[in-house]
């Protein structure tokens, strides 16, 4: 992290200085334009071996050799823009989005004149809507990742099979962009169009993607109230994830939004039994996140509030205590709120139970943490 401010700070560092030999001790165009596609190529495997700095600098030399070219031939301006598009990437993974998203425009700028190269620029449009949500500029980002759609969506009436899974990509990341700025109606509508693609191209084998598109739809319709809907969205979600068998940490969350809907419908009894479902299939993992698992029991133990069933309760909400308890001892700042929550929560079961002395002790704890 050392690293990232370092380069922020001076942009002017040795991944930029690249020195590569003169246009004229090279033989021809043709060899030039190979070599900057080659640097490129190498770009994009070592990314993929997550050697980001390296990969930059590959990056950084392709992006040296297409300018010593022709720029006024489509494909030549076309190379440059996709290399300029790969170093944008890894300067983002080395935490330089401001960098990524000046040379994300660059290539944008090139691809948008280039009439024959839309996909192009709905590549780059996908690429920079990370930098700008990283950079907390949502509503730009949403703007970016709806035009990347409307482009891959024409595309795909052409070519279903090559661009379908660029559209699913682009309507996934929409559906988060969207809901992030308060659009839920729009996201809502995006998982549904992403749905809808999934199920057309897996047929009877559902997968991961799936699961998590009906889980996206599920919270997005919570959020305007179509709590019934949401709740048959997240019951079709934990089938899916059910018949997978995969990732318990995800399965645990939609059960857990499924109990949310059922406590909103009133619905306690069925509210508790998926909660303690959810906990059960978290636990199973073989590694579980413990902040998860405060989540899901802290969630259980409202529920069992709700039915009046406060020894339960208590159970779970202790069991809470002692997860956040250990993660405010790793990160005060973080786990300080959560923690002063679930101390307050003790403390109302506490003099529901009748056991004044220690509500009174929680109170002060928790008086004490927020001082």
């Amino acid at each position: 992290m050392t690293t990232t401010a370092r380069h922020e700070r001076h942009p002017e560092s040795s991944l930029t200085q690249v020195r590569v030999a003169p246009l004229t001790d090279l033989p021809a165009h043709q060899i030039v334009a190979d070599l900057a596609a080659a640097w490129n190529r190498r770009c994009t495997r070592l990314g993929a071996t997550d050697r980001p700095e390296a990969a930059a600098a590959a990056a950084q030399r392709s992006v040296v050799l297409y300018e010593r070219l022709d720029l006024t031939d489509p494909d030549t301006r076309a190379g440059l823009a996709n290399a300029l598009n790969s170093l944008s990437v890894q300067q983002s993974a080395l935490g330089l989005n401001h960098a990524a998203l000046r040379t994300a425009e660059r290539a944008l700028e090139i691809f948008e004149d280039l009439p024959e190269y839309p996909a192009g620029v709905a590549l780059v449009l996908y690429n920079t809507t990370a930098y700008l949500g990283a950079l907390g500029r949502g509503a730009e980002a949403a703007a970016a990742i709806e035009r990347a759609v409307a482009i891959r969506r024409e595309l795909f009436e052409r070519d279903p099979l090559g661009i379908g899974p660029d559209l699913e990509c682009s309507l996934s990341r929409m559906c988060g962009h969207l809901s992030k700025i308060g659009r839920y109606d729009d996201a809502a509508d995006a998982a549904a169009q992403l749905i809808a693609l999934l199920e057309e191209r897996l047929g009877d084998e559902p997968d991961r993607a799936l699961a998590e598109a009906y889980v996206a739809l599920g919270l997005n319709l919570l959020k305007i109230n179509r709590t019934m809907d949401a709740s048959r969205v997240m019951n079709y979600a934990d089938m899916l994830w059910s018949a997978l068998g995969t990732h318990p940490g995800k399965h645990a969350h939609a059960v857990s939004r499924h109990a949310f809907c059922q406590a909103k419908l009133g619905n306690y009894a069925e509210a508790v039994r998926l909660a303690r479902r959810a906990v059960q299939i978290h636990e199973s993992a073989p590694d579980p996140d413990p902040l998860l698992l405060s989540v899901l029991l802290s969630g259980l133990g409202e529920y069992l509030r709700m039915r009046g069933r406060h020894l339960e309760a208590l159970d779970a909400m202790a069991r809470t205590l002692a997860i956040e308890e250990r993660l405010f001892s790793e990160d005060p700042h973080l786990h300080r709120p959560s923690l002063a929550e679930t101390l307050d929560t003790m403390s109302e079961i506490m003099t529901v139970l009748g056991r004044h002395d220690a509500a009174g002790r929680f109170r002060r704890r928790r008086e004490d943490l927020l001082a």
